[in-house]
């Protein structure tokens, strides 16, 4: 009985109705249990991919071609959680991570403003879906590449962090890092000439430290 209660929500409850955004792109679409379905059934987005529940408007932005993310709160088969952007390439949901390359338009994202060069071997540094790569890095070049993911511990960096980087080798203080221990922080994220990231720590104030007085 078990087992066919499952079977029968995997298949959308033996029900689908039409979907509250059908039609998109004049193509009809149907929601059933667990999923997004069109009509013709060659495409089919779940409601919950990588353990991270969608919304309606994601789906339908995923649905129009559009690239989201990235988002840090994906979880692996094993509960394990990862960072990736995600899109729909080939009537399928697709992740896309900091150092995917294949799936990549290298010609349309060279033609982007560079953000800098890669301390590594100097080449031009570019956005992409899910992360910043050095030129080099979407050629393919595993040593000297330079592969920057958006977020780092649940913190999204954004373009001008790395233009810093790239610059003067070190950010901003950057507040919202979350450590493995679930404790937010703030630092200076910090790149070296290996291409390797680090954190440096602002300095905390002195325990027991007078409190500011003043006369009335």
């Amino acid at each position: 009985m078990t087992g066919a209660i499952v079977d029968k929500v995997k298949q959308g409850g033996g029900q689908r109705r039409e979907a509250a955004f059908s039609p998109v792109g004049g193509v009809r679409f149907f929601e059933t249990a667990s999923a997004y379905e069109s009509e013709d059934k060659k495409l089919i987005v779940r409601k919950v991919l990588g353990g991270r529940v969608m919304t309606e408007e994601e789906i339908v932005a995923l649905i129009n071609g559009e690239t989201l993310g990235p988002f840090a709160d994906f979880r692996s088969k094993k509960g394990k959680p990862f960072t990736a952007s995600i899109h729909i390439a080939h009537s399928k949901v697709e992740f896309l991570f900091a150092d995917s390359t294949t799936e990549l338009d290298r010609d349309e994202i060279c033609r982007q403003e560079p953000l800098g060069e890669s301390p590594i071997d100097r080449t031009k540094v570019f956005e992409t879906p899910a992360g910043f790569l050095s030129e080099s890095a979407l050629m393919g070049d595993q040593d000297k590449g330079l592969r920057i993911s958006k977020v780092i511990l649940g913190r999204q960096l954004d373009r001008e962090h790395i233009r810093q980087l790239l610059a003067q080798g070190r950010t901003e203080l950057i507040g919202g890092f979350i450590s493995k221990k679930k404790k937010p922080f703030d630092a200076f994220l910090l790149l070296d000439a290996k291409g390797k990231l680090s954190f440096e720590f602002p300095p905390r104030g002195k325990k027991g430290a007078a409190k500011e007085t003043g006369n009335d």
